[in-house]
Order: C-alpha cells, then structure tokens, then sequence
C-alpha cells in the first residue's frame, strides 16, 4: 500500500544479461501512470476546445432562435417539473438579453463606490484564503492540539481541518460573489470558481510544502520511514473527506429538504443541486489521487472505490432531497472549462512530485531507493549504463534528463 513497504533489491530474469531492480521499474511505472494521465488530459482539452470553441456556432441569433423553438421538453407530465423547466428558460433567455444589453449607466459616484466595494469584497477574500494557509502553518508546525494526548487528534486533525476549509469556503465566497452586485449571473459563478480553484490550490499546495519539508532528512532524522508515514496522511486525507462530504450531503441536504417541505416554506427553498461546486469536489479527489499516488500505489484505488460510494449516495440525495438548477450551464464549454481547472490540479501534483524526486533525500530504513541521495540518482544510474553501451547516445540522454533540465521544464513548462 505504501512505497516504502517496498525492498530495495533486483532478480536476475532467465533471459541473461536482464536484471529487474526494483527502483527503477517502481520509478518507470509511476513515470508511465502520470504520462499517461497527462496524454488523456491534453487529448480530452483539445477534442472539448474543438468542439466547444471552434466547430460550435455560437451567435446570438442562432442561441435565440433554438431557444424560443426548441427549448421546450415535451415529455415533461407534472406540473413542478413544467414549473422548473419554465424558470429555466427564463434564466437563460434572461442571460442571453443580459450579453447584448448595453450596461447600465451609473453616475460616477455610483461606479467609484461600488469599484471600492468590489476591492473590499476581494481584499476579504484574500485575507481568507491568507487565514486558511496561515492555519495550515500553524498546524503543521505547532502540532499545539495533536500534543494534548488526545488518541483521536493525533493524524487526524490536519486531513479534517483541509476538508472542512475546502468544503465551507466555497459557500463563503458564493455569499460575497452575490453582494458584489454583478449584473451578470456568470460572472458572479465565474468568480467564485476561480476563488474556489485558488482556495484549493493554496491548501493543497501549502500542506504538501509542510509535508515534504518536514520529510526532508535532516542527520539523524534519515532513519525514520517518512514516505509510510506520507502514504498514511493521504489515505487520511482522502477517508475524512469522503466522511465529511458524506455528513453533509445527508445532513445538510436533508435537513433542508424537511424545513423546506414541512415548516419553513417561506423561508427557506429546496436545495439545489449545484454542478459546478459537486464538479469542482470531483477535480480536487482527482487532484489528491495524482498528489499521493507516488507514495501510494493502491490511492487511485481507494479514490475509486469513494467516488463509486459518493457517486450512488449522492444519486440517493439528489432524487429525494434536491431540486434542479434553474441556471443552465452550458454544457461544452463549461466542460472545457473544468478539464483546463483539471489541468491546473495536474500541474500542481507534477511540481510537487518534481520536488519530491529532485530535493528531498530518501529515509534509510525503507523504500525501494534507501541509500540514495535524492530519488532520481535511479534516473542517473539507468542512464549511466547506456552511456557505457552507448557513448554518444547516453551522453545526449543524460544531459536532456539531468535533475536540473527535468526540475525545471516541470516548473516551467507543465
């Protein structure tokens, strides 16, 4: 389950002269995995950018006319569902008007108030999102709640402190996107999209600092097995977040629902089931599943396994508990837009395993590269044997793909 429950040895194969070591085939299979990945991902960018933005015809003209003729589904029965698809089209032929109408002409005491207001509303995100790394800092280096003794905080406080800031800041900053009085819809999502993307950007990416900082060896420090101990944080990671998602959509969804149905109909609505927030919890286990996979083979796995268990749970949810949105996405270029957010999580897990291969110095006492200084001597190693076999070809080969060349394409280029 973990890379440093691997040995650090080679078989002699019946083929002679063949030897298959354990580090460089663990080193060249998790190479193929994240190569893999990426070539998937760049494929499904490119065919949903085709399709969305350039075979599409996106006129207004045409975006009216199949509206108002073919907007309508017929196969609706009730009269609720008559009712949300009715308020649906009114969304979106409200949102088309919105793109060609001019905006409305404010006085300039009117633009400069509610410029400041928008900068204020940003500079409280920003100290938001300051708050939440600052709270990882302080996690991560005091450990003041897990030394209490408390059996329970220990590994587990920081994995339920990420969850709870990645699943209840998106709602925050979806209150503060309504109260910067955009005048339109979209805009208003696309921001609280992009906040919520940073939000989990800068988690993730200050955790896994912490973590490999604190994983570096340092003297004596090398004998502790620090990539076991990195697998079990994200394995951590990954169950509180099915648990806590799970809490709320149960919780949350069908608390709503009882309030609204029963006691509180003036006052409070039938949940939503919102797209782009459910989609954005998808590319952050996706994005979790690519950070940890190096240190736990078995992580795709058990992200599998949770997506199955949310995916029919939520189903359960959704049919009983919520209604439809009444903003219709557009279905192509919101998909491609997600796939270049997909992307950005992507690049986040390359950095961070360029780090890890590149600067941090393997535990001694297991994994399949003990011994060595940082993990891509293994790379050094491999192509030291071709250069002996072949001078002028591994000596190309071991410039291209020294530390410091891959180091900084994957910053730079990826």
């Amino acid at each position: 389950m973990y890379m440093g429950s691997y040995v650090n040895s080679s078989v002699n194969l019946l083929v002679p002269g063949f030897v298959y070591q354990m580090k460089t085939a663990y080193l060249v299979v998790m190479a193929a995995y994240y190569l893999l990945c990426l070539f998937v991902l760049t494929s499904s960018m490119a065919r949903s950018y085709k399709k969305s933005y350039i075979q599409s015809d996106s006129s207004l003209k045409n975006a009216f006319v199949n509206k108002v003729l073919n907007g309508w589904d017929f196969s609706i029965t009730s009269n609720s569902s008559a009712s949300l698809k009715h308020k649906s089209v009114f969304y979106e032929l409200q949102e088309l008007l919105a793109i060609l109408r001019s905006p409305e002409k404010r006085s300039a005491l009117k633009r400069v108030e509610l410029f400041v207001w928008r900068v204020l509303m940003n500079l409280l995100v920003m100290f938001i999102l300051g708050c939440a790394c600052y709270l990882i800092y302080f996690l991560a280096v005091t450990r003041s709640l897990e030394m209490t003794g408390i059996g329970l905080l220990d590994g587990v406080l920081m994995p339920l402190c990420i969850t709870l800031l990645n699943l209840i800041l998106p709602f925050v900053f979806a209150y503060i996107a309504r109260k910067e009085e955009f005048e339109s819809f979209r805009t208003s999502l696309v921001l609280n999209t992009i906040r919520t993307i940073v939000l989990h950007g800068l988690t993730l990416g200050t955790l896994m600092y912490f973590w490999l900082d604190e994983a570096a060896c340092r003297d004596v420090e090398c004998s502790r097995c620090w990539e076991t101990n990195l697998g079990e944080k994200f394995y951590c990671l990954v169950v509180m977040d099915l648990l806590i998602t799970l809490i709320i959509t149960f919780v949350a969804e069908f608390v709503k629902r009882m309030l609204a149905t029963y006691c509180c109909k003036r006052f409070v609505d039938q949940p939503e089931f919102h797209i782009g927030r459910n989609t954005l919890g998808l590319i952050y286990s996706q994005t979790l599943c690519w950070l940890g996979s190096f240190f736990c083979p078995l992580l795709p796995v058990v992200m599998t396994i949770k997506l199955i268990i949310l995916f029919y749970l939520r189903k359960a949810s959704v049919l009983r508990n919520c209604r439809p949105m009444l903003r219709v996405w557009q279905t192509s270029r919101a998909w491609t837009n997600f796939m270049l957010v997909l992307f950005f999580g992507y690049l986040l897990s390359a950095i961070s395993m360029a780090v890890a291969i590149t600067m941090v110095t393997p535990s001694s006492a297991c994994g399949p590269f003990r011994g060595q200084t940082f993990i891509y001597d293994t790379v050094s190693e491999l192509l030291g044997s071709l250069l002996v076999m072949h001078r002028w070809f591994g000596r190309i080969v071991e410039i291209a793909f020294s530390r410091a060349v891959v180091a900084s394409l994957l910053v730079t280029l990826w």
